[in-house]
Parts: structure tokens; C-alpha cells; sequence
């Protein structure tokens, strides 16, 4: 009989822009005509100055075609496929929002680099900072609610400790909850009676692996009570990592006790399958996952070696968390402080929809 494990991921860019103003060379009057002079350069630079103020309120470049701000933002880890798709994100949709120079640094998983970053952003007075942040990280944006500057975070839920918990900031991510039900809901579709399941997280702790891990134990609880959950354990959005974190399940429940595991990060999912391929076990273990490129999902979904992805374009995060900057930046900060993109499944039946 054939059984699978599921996947799920869980993604960072950086903008910047710098107000500017353009100044014109006079072209009034004649060398002995100071005062027709002076009175078309101030005419001139008065003309440029409203030029410039009438680009600003309407949100977009000065009159010198410059961007008026900057934007920073730092992903978690490049590595990562889906952590990348949301950093390039930023600059693929960079065309859209010319009001902003944009920075996007890599963290690379690491929370002394990821701290760099936020440095680095601050020394170079970003007007917003946007993060996919490492957990933990979340009090040294601090400053930038002191300094007034807009803190957006991405993909990952903030960490929010006594010290900052008065610090103001929005959050764009999936809806994670929703993430874990709707692979709960394929699972149950899938897995024979008593199936037995492996849970690969994010970390433990945070947010969204919490979210996710309880959409998908709720889910089958509900709908498959025979279904047990034998063992969950972080795969750190590290390949390796999870690769470890696989071979000892092999070795503590042998080739024929699990039935499907699941994953929170596309880095843990490449993990997975690099295992059961090398166990020969891809036909036997249901593995469900989030996230990928359309290009990653084509070649795992149709190889076999994937069954079934929760997914929407992670870029769409992106997207929105330059729009919140925008409206922040034009002096009409959003109410609405959280922003969730929901995913559905899809499997070899419906991957020609992907991505699309």
C-alpha cells in the first residue's frame, strides 16, 4: 500500500529611499540684470519645489525623478527556495512602487547576520524596514518604532517580549492555520487506518510553526481520530538538518512504520525527499509540503516524489508589504495591523494550475 508524508514551508527583502529635490540652472536676464535674475531663479526654484511637493503627495517620484525613500529589507535565509521567492519579490516588483530604493540583504539563517542587516539598514537611515525575521531578533528593530520608521514583518510572526511590547508593526504572512488544515484535510483523504505521521517543523516556538502544527493535529483529529502523530521534531529551514531529523525516524519506527511527514519549509521538504529517495521509499511514504516555485513543484509533484503542496505565490507578500509602506509613507498609515494569504492544495491532478 502506498504511503505519504507532508511538507509545508514556511521566507526577505530589503527597500530604501532617500527624499530628493531638483535644482535648475536660471536661465533669466542679462549679466547686469541681477534683480531679473534672482527673480527667475526664486520663480524657477518655486515652480520646482511645488513640482516636487505635488509628486510627493501623490505618492510617487520628486520632480527629479528620483525615489523619495528607502526600504530595507533582510530575508531569513537565501538558501532557502521559498525565503528567496519572497526577497525577489521586492525587486521584481520594484517598477511598481518608483517611489522607493529598495535593499535586500540575506540573513542567511543566521540571527548575528541577520542583526548586521538591521545595523546596516539603520546606518543607512531606511525609512522602512520589512524583515523576515530570525526568532529572537525582534527587539533590536526597536529604535526604528522610536525613530518613527514603519516595521513591517514578513512571512515569519514576531516574537513579541515584554521589553517591545508597546512597539507598533504589521504583519504580512499566510494564513498558517489554514496552511496546516488543508494539509490535515488531504492526509486524511489519503492515509490508511492508523496511519502514522512525522511532523518536520520550522522551530519550535515560533509563531508559525505553531499555527501550522495546529491547523494540521486539529484537522486530523476532526476528521481522522485514528491518524496518530507519532513523532515532531524542527528541521531549522535547513536541509541537513532534516535529513538527520529523517534518517532517525527510519532507524527508531523502521521503513514500514511511517506513513506520511510533513514539513514547514521547502528547504525540510528537499531534506525528506533526499532521504526516502535514497531509502527507495518514495512510493511509500506520503510527503506533503508549501510553497515551492512552480518550476520546484512540477519537478517533485511529477517525478512522484512530492504528493501534495499547500501553496500561493509567496511574492504576493511582497506586494503587500510595499503597499503598506506606501500608504505609511504617505501619511496614511493602515489600520488593519495583519495581513494573511491563504493557500489551497495541489497535487499531480491540478499541477497544471499551478503558480498560475
Amino acid at each position: 500500500m502506498k504511503i505519504k508524508k507532508i511538507l509545508t514551508i514556511g521566507l526577505a527583502v530589503a527597500m530604501a529611499v532617500a527624499t530628493m529635490t531638483g535644482c535648475g540652472n536660471t536661465a533669466g536676464g542679462n549679466a547686469g540684470d541681477t534683480t531679473g535674475e534672482a527673480s527667475g531663479e526664486a520663480a524657477e526654484n518655486q515652480a520646482e519645489e511645488k513640482a516636487t511637493e505635488d509628486a510627493e503627495e501623490a505618492g510617487g517620484e520628486t520632480a527629479s525623478g528620483e525615489a523619495k525613500w528607502k526600504l530595507g529589507y533582510s530575508s531569513l535565509a537565501f538558501f532557502d527556495e521559498g525565503c528567496k521567492r519572497i526577497a525577489d519579490g521586492f525587486t521584481d516588483h520594484e517598477g511598481e512602487f518608483p517611489e522607493f530604493e529598495i535593499s535586500v540583504l540575506d540573513g542567511n539563517s543566521d540571527i548575528n547576520t541577520q542583526m548586521e542587516n538591521i545595523d546596516a539598514f539603520w546606518t543607512n537611515d531606511v525609512d522602512v524596514i520589512a524583515i523576515q525575521a530570525y526568532p529572537g531578533i525582534e527587539a533590536n528593530l526597536k529604535k526604528f518604532y522610536e525613530a518613527g520608521k514603519p516595521i513591517i514583518f514578513v512571512d515569519f510572526y514576531p516574537v513579541i517580549t515584554d521589553d517591545i511590547k508597546d512597539m507598533e508593526w504589521y504583519y504580512v504572512g499566510s494564513g498558517d492555520y489554514q496552511m496546516g488544515c488543508v494539509q490535515g484535510e488531504y492526509l486524511a483523504e489519503v492515509l490508511p487506518e492508523n496511519g502514522k505521521v512525522c511532523e518536520v517543523i520550522i522551530n519550535v516556538g515560533q509563531k508559525n510553526s505553531i499555527d501550522r502544527s495546529d491547523g494540521l493535529h486539529e484537522t486530523l483529529e476532526k476528521l481522522r481520530p485514528d491518524v496518530e502523530i507519532i513523532d515532531t521534531q524542527p528541521g531549522l529551514v535547513d536541509t541537513t538538518t532534516t535529513m538527520n531529523v529523517v534518517e532517525d525516524w527510519l532507524q527508531r519506527f523502521g521503513d514500514d512504520g511511517i506513513d506520511a511527514i510533513t514539513s514547514q519549509s521547502v528547504a525540510s521538504t528537499a531534506g525528506i525527499i533526499e532521504v526516502l529517495k535514497a531509502h527507495n521509499l518514495t512510493e511509500d511514504i506520503y510527503v506533503v509540503s508549501g510553497d515551492e516555485t512552480p518550476e520546484t513543484a512540477q519537478e517533485w509533484i511529477g517525478n512522484g516524489w512530492l504528493d501534495a503542496t499547500a501553496y500561493f505565490d509567496l511574492q504576493d507578500m511582497s506586494v503587500k508589504a510595499m503597499e503598506i509602506a506606501k500608504e505609511c509613507m504617505n501619511g496614511n498609515p493602515p489600520e488593519q495591523k495583519e495581513y494573511l494569504m491563504e493557500r489551497k492544495i495541489y497535487t499531480k491532478d491540478n499541477l497544471d494550475e499551478y503558480g498560475k
